[in-house]
């Protein structure tokens, strides 16, 4: 049993993490190198950690930090197996996987370290190699190897393999101190990897950041390949998700199950970031509604603190999807519709179908947007989106075009009955 796991930060250990006690409490020790490097009360970790904090008043934040660097569902479960603990377990799985981790931060024992020891690197993958590790990411998510010492963790719930890539564009295995540079997802009972790599270029081409993503196939399998924009070459680049900075545990994503509002994320952009970033938070609503994505959820929202702490700043688009257009199936081949709930709400409406640009402007509003400067954002997005739609071959050109024309209706209720 492990009893703690250091934690590192940008080749620096800034904390001590301690198991949980009776209470289910974790414990964050903090480290002279991160006041040395980033002062007390810096939130280079996360905005709802600052350096220094004894948690006091809210002492879960620590646990559901660390939580959230977990898959969800299957693969959890599927990790747990593999060190044979409780899914429950989260400290022995931080202990187990957490050593290339979302963002610049990895967990390791107080005997291993980052920095200066050289060690990692990648193994090339043959196309049966890469074959295989598809075909196994149900028993070993994320291609995990720990006798190879390849201990990866990411949070979300779909089914993936994470890599690195040659200059060539070889797929290859990382080993030690290396990081994973590519995620690979496979088509599942959820046909996702054509619709979501026709969501992104759609994204692209209304002036949102997307990270840089191809559609691969794979032993006949669509995989949607895509560049972790945590990285820049073999550097890790810090990030949380929208659960992280607002301090709530992984069962709570979305905002009916008690979950962050976008107006609360917004109170983090504002306080801790760049004010241009809320009305990109802004345009960002808007492009799930367009696309019908019903999934958005407070996971789905990524914030990048750069080393030198000078803030933080909304990440690349990433895990979009036209739930509207999709049809899954269930584990017994019958197909099944989407939920159209919102994930994260927009002036208090819920589903993705009801949603029009008065509740847009109400919602950017309630965030400290200008009413001018909110329904600026809205029209000239939904401008930019009338003509991507128009030029999309994707297939789902229908579907946005008439999205499009729904929310630009200015009144509630003008498209409803």
């Amino acid at each position: 049993m492990v009893e703690r796991l250091v934690v590192w930060l940008y080749d620096t250990p800034i904390g001590v993490l301690r198991p949980p006690d009776e209470r289910g409490t974790f414990g964050l020790e903090w480290l002279p190198d991160a006041r040395q490097r980033w002062g007390d009360n810096s939130v280079i970790l996360s905005t709802s950690l600052p350096i220094g904090d004894r948690f006091d008043k809210q002492p879960r934040r620590v646990r559901n930090f660390f939580e959230n660097l977990l898959p969800e569902g299957p693969a959890r479960a599927a990790m747990a197996k593999m060190i044979r603990v409780s899914e429950t377990n989260t400290f022995e799985l931080l202990a187990a996987f957490g050593r290339d981790c979302a963002g610049a931060v990895s967990l390791l024992l107080e005997n291993e370290t980052l920095k200066g020891d050289g060690d990692g690197g990648y193994r090339v993958l043959s196309t049966d190699d890469l074959r295989d590790e598809l075909a196994r990411i149900d028993v070993v998510p994320l291609g995990a190897d720990l006798d190879g010492d390849f201990r990866p963790s990411l949070a979300g719930f779909q089914r993936k393999l994470l890599v690195g890539r040659t200059d060539d564009g070889e797929w290859s295995k990382p080993y030690g101190n290396a990081p994973s540079t590519w995620i690979l997802k496979p088509d599942g009972n959820i046909p996702s990897a054509v619709n979501e790599f026709a969501c992104l270029n759609f994204a692209r081409m209304c002036g949102i950041t997307v990270p840089a993503a191809e559609l691969i196939h794979i032993d006949g399998v669509p995989t949607l390949a895509i560049h972790r924009y945590d990285r820049n070459g073999r550097d890790r680049v810090h990030q949380e998700d929208g659960l992280q900075a607002t301090g709530f545990p992984s069962r709570m994503k979305y905002e009916s199950d008690k979950g962050p509002s976008l107006r609360q994320l917004s109170v983090i952009v504002n306080e801790f970031g760049n004010p241009d970033d809320v009305d990109e938070l802004l345009r960002r609503a808007i492009l799930h509604l367009v696309l019908g994505n019903a999934d958005a959820h407070s996971k789905n929202i990524s914030l990048l603190h750069p080393s030198s702490d000078v803030g933080i700043k909304i990440g690349p688009i990433y895990d979009i999807a036209s739930t509207v257009s999709m049809k899954p199936i269930d584990e017994f081949g019958n197909a099944r519709e989407f939920t159209t709930q919102l994930g994260q709400f927009i002036d208090g409406v819920k589903d993705v179908n009801d949603v029009t640009r008065d509740d847009l402007v109400a919602e950017g509003i309630s965030w400290g947007v200008g009413r001018g400067s909110a329904e600026a954002i809205i029209d000239g997005f939904l401008d930019t989106a009338r003509e991507a739609a128009n030029a999309d071959d994707s297939g789902l050109r229908e579907v946005l075009t008439q999205r499009v024309q729904r929310i630009s209706v200015g009144r509630k209720g003008d498209l409803k009955g």
